[in-house]
């Protein structure tokens, strides 16, 4: 058929990212529909400051997807 698939959004926010803004990140996030919006107290590479707590995130959002 002719239908339109729409995934699943999640967004991850980081409160003390200083490349975007946690303004920036709320106005994308209030223009966009997300499943679920996820807060870390974290810069802008969580993936370097906090790899464990984003690795749990995504897990969480792996699950979520099945």
């Amino acid at each position: 058929g002719s239908e339109t698939f729409y995934p699943k959004k999640f967004y991850i926010e980081t409160t003390q990212d200083k490349i975007i803004p946690i303004a920036t990140q709320r106005k994308i996030q209030a223009k966009a529909e997300f499943a679920e919006i996820f807060s870390m107290n974290a810069s802008h590479s969580p993936f370097l400051s906090q790899a464990k707590e984003l690795a749990e995130i995504l897990h969480t959002v792996a699950i979520k997807l099945n």
